[in-house]
């Protein structure tokens, strides 16, 4: 809940500013701080791809993190699914 919500949240911190815009290597560099999920997000993909998971929100923010897609499209990434059952 914290790290989702909380304004002292290092992982926090770094989504908020990449939504406003900033590049993730400026962000870094000035908080003096480590923000554990930037760098655990591509682990988790790669994880997920081989356990065969599904798991849209982790994908979506690796994107993210790596430059590959902008928040606007990390969000439609996410929201513009199909809907279906989970187990």
């Amino acid at each position: 809940m914290l790290t989702a919500f909380g304004s002292l949240s290092r992982n926090r911190t770094v989504g908020h500013r990449l939504g406003k815009g900033e590049k993730l290597e400026d962000i870094l560099k000035s908080m003096g701080e480590v923000a554990e999920g930037v760098a655990t997000a591509g682990v988790v993909v790669k994880l997920a791809e081989k356990y065969n998971l599904d798991l849209p929100l982790f994908r979506a923010v690796h994107l993210l993190l790596e430059g590959t897609i902008d928040p606007t499209n990390a969000l439609d990434l996410v929201m513009d699914r199909p809907l279906k059952g989970e187990d």
